[in-house]
């Protein structure tokens, strides 16, 4: 069941109108199922921030039609489609301006007319949600970004957001609050529409991708689809995600460039990694199978570093606070 529905939505600001007839968004058509995770992407200046602005009724929608459910997005439906569709700023202290985490948390609800009994409710159902239930208590100047976050996502839960908006999500956080920033909005059941540069965050949260160019859709489709496909992304001014950047040795299964990192430096170990065709492991090589495969590998990963995933072959917990131990293995 399609969640939001949008059929030829086009905005330009007004100072551009004038002066010229491109639009910021140009003939934008798209759906959102119920819990789907899309990312949207595209260079700066494609219309990432300003499509969510419109969607929450922040910037009013010029031509189009823009439906969430049974309800059309219209001035006077915009109260109630605020209880549906929840905007997290890039800036969390945009959207954090009350003295402690349970006040900023519980402001919606209590604008929204509950009564004390359903705002603590709210509250509380919102917290466990993002893991802060130890926080409520907390004064805001006193949380790191990686909270504030997470309580700035908060207060769209208290009100029961059926499709939450994120631009920029993974901005300013160190790789620890990062990844507990996945693994949080991998567990909320909401749809959500994630506006990001960061094209590993993308990967690592969302089933389908939005690419944004000119203002125009360019691709709809599958995440790593889309994602690894390195002339789409290069002809509409983005790079390859880490992960699979040549750099980065993209270990794709099956795939050609699985292999050349080895092959262009000369490892005489090359004919190993094509023949280990039982990986699933995409990002890492399963040091338990491999340990004897290639030696060349514990250099590489002591260099450079790897994110590491769960590999179906072995039960080895592939974290990234494991790297010493499985530079070990693959040494001893």
């Amino acid at each position: 069941m399609n969640l939001l529905e949008i059929e030829n939505l086009s905005f330009a600001y007004e100072n551009l109108r004038r002066k010229s007839p491109n639009y910021v968004l140009n003939n934008i058509n798209l759906h959102i199922k119920e819990g789907e995770n899309v990312g949207l992407i595209g260079e700066n200046g494609a219309g990432k921030s300003t499509f969510l602005k419109i969607l929450t009724g922040l910037l009013d929608m010029q031509e189009g039609k823009v439906q969430l459910s049974s309800l059309e997005l219209k001035k006077e439906n915009l109260r109630k489609i605020r209880t549906e569709i929840g905007y997290v700023f890039q800036d969390s202290d945009s959207q954090l301006f009350m003295s402690t985490v349970y006040e900023d948390v519980a402001f919606a609800p209590r604008n929204y007319g509950k009564d004390e009994s359903g705002v603590q409710e709210a509250v509380t159902s919102a917290l466990r949600q993002v893991h802060m239930e130890d926080k409520k208590d907390r004064q805001i100047y006193r949380l790191s970004g990686g909270e504030k976050k997470l309580a700035a996502i908060a207060t769209v839960l208290a009100v029961g957001t059926r499709l939450m908006l994120l631009d920029e999500p993974s901005a300013a956080l160190d790789p620890k609050n990062r990844r507990n920033l996945i693994r949080i909005l991998n567990e909320l059941p909401c749809a959500k529409l994630i506006a990001s540069h960061d094209l590993d965050f993308v990967y690592d949260t969302c089933q389908r991708v939005i690419l944004l160019s000119g203002g125009e859709i360019a691709a709809d489709g599958d995440a790593e689809k889309i994602l690894t496909d390195r002339e789409l992304l290069e002809g509409h001014g983005l790079e390859l995600p880490l992960s699979f950047s040549r750099e980065r040795g993209y270990m794709g299964l099956g795939t050609e460039n699985s292999h050349r990192f080895f092959e262009n430096r000369n490892c005489e170990y090359f004919p190993c990694h094509k023949e280990a065709g039982v990986l699933n492991c995409m990002f890492c090589y399963c040091p338990l199978y491999l340990k004897e495969k290639c030696p060349g590998i514990p250099s590489y990963i002591e260099k450079n570093g790897r994110r590491i995933k769960d590999c179906s072959n072995c039960t080895f917990p592939h974290q990234p606070e494991n790297y010493d131990t499985i530079i070990r293995i693959l040494k001893e």
